[in-house]
């Protein structure tokens, strides 16, 4: 069901895709037999703008007459059931990552002037301000590390000199090379994170890199990581648990983590944004139509790579590293 409910449309071709489909129409008896009415209730005793990243409660407040509401997109594509019954008598904002997911919104009947183009969400941390000076000095790392066969440099270095500054093309600091592997919220494809650890294990052992394992905040996927590393490489600096005694905790630590991180592999879900920091993804294999759209569109813009065989990654891996194709989706 969970997947029915964002199932999405082909994008071709072109055509006006403002007709409720049948997961509207099931939203819609929801809200009517009184989902969300507690939580309107509530933020009427003291009126503040709505701001949700799920359609739901967005369509709910909107039903019930509530002002402002702002929704906000947190993948490339999105489904007809983020958009009210009647998209045109709707009052709800939009902000939306890219302009895949404006042309959705577009022809689900949401007018522009309720669209707004914010581009990706990503931490303040990770940017440094208006001119970007964190993103910039991190990217002109990243790209030294992702790039050891010298294959991207030549054809590229004035390029990125020229965007990044060449204060920021300096030699790689002294951290090895760095790969984070993120599981979902609910902890899905985390044996995925041993096979890895498994094959790396003798890089990471001699220091050629270093994995980190990030866990969130389940408590059970950080017992299962720190059991990999128990048998693995107890004690080793290379090979990090990342876990969030609570979710702030948890942004806080990844924040930093994914500014010294060369190579991400996760699923394709809102993850899939980081690439905005000029971080290459690799895919693990996607859950739900949202996350195959993301794959779809992180391939499209060559940001993205799907994953070979987890148990040979310290091959494949190494292999795109050397070509040069991790520092071009970079």
């Amino acid at each position: 069901m969970p997947d029915q409910l964002q199932e999405i449309a082909p994008f071709y071709p072109l055509r006006d895709l403002s007709r409720p489909t049948y997961q509207v129409h099931l939203m819609d008896r929801l809200i009517h037999k009184g989902i969300g009415d507690e939580l309107i209730r509530r933020m009427r005793t003291k009126p503040l703008p709505m701001i949700t990243s799920f359609m739901l409660p967005a369509i709910a407040a909107d039903h019930a007459g509530y002002d402002p509401v702002y929704c906000i997109i947190c993948d490339a594509e999105i489904s007809r059931a983020w958009v009210a019954k009647n998209p045109r008598a709707s009052r709800i904002r939009y902000f939306v990552p890219c302009g895949r997911a404006l042309q959705r919104l577009k022809s689900y009947g949401v007018p522009d002037e309720r669209i707004f183009l914010t581009g990706f969400p990503l931490p303040e941390e990770t940017l440094g301000g208006p001119n970007l000076d964190i993103l910039r000095a991190d990217l002109g790392q990243r790209l030294i590390h992702l790039d050891p066969a010298k294959r991207f440099h030549p054809l590229h270095g004035l390029n990125v000199q020229h965007f990044l500054g060449s204060e920021n093309f300096r030699p790689a600091t002294d951290r090895p090379l760095t790969l984070t592997y993120a599981v979902s919220g609910a902890g899905a494809q985390r044996e995925t994170g041993q096979q890895i650890a498994v094959s790396l294990l003798r890089k990471i052992a001699t220091g050629d890199i270093r994995l980190n394992l990030v866990a969130g905040v389940r408590e059970d996927v950080r017992d299962f990581f720190e059991q990999v590393k128990n048998d693995l490489l107890p004690g080793s600096p290379n090979l990090q648990i990342i876990f969030g005694a609570d979710q702030q905790d948890y942004f806080d630590q990844f924040a930093q983590v994914i500014r010294t991180t060369d190579i991400l592999w996760t699923k394709p879900s809102e993850l899939s944004f980081y690439c905005g920091l000029g971080i290459p993804i690799i895919m693990s294999s996607p859950l739900g139509a949202q996350e195959r759209f993301n794959a779809k569109w992180l391939m499209e813009i060559q940001a993205g790579i799907p994953q070979d065989d987890p148990r040979y990654a310290a091959e494949w891996l190494f292999d795109l590293l050397s070509e040069g194709r991790l520092a071009e989706a970079a």
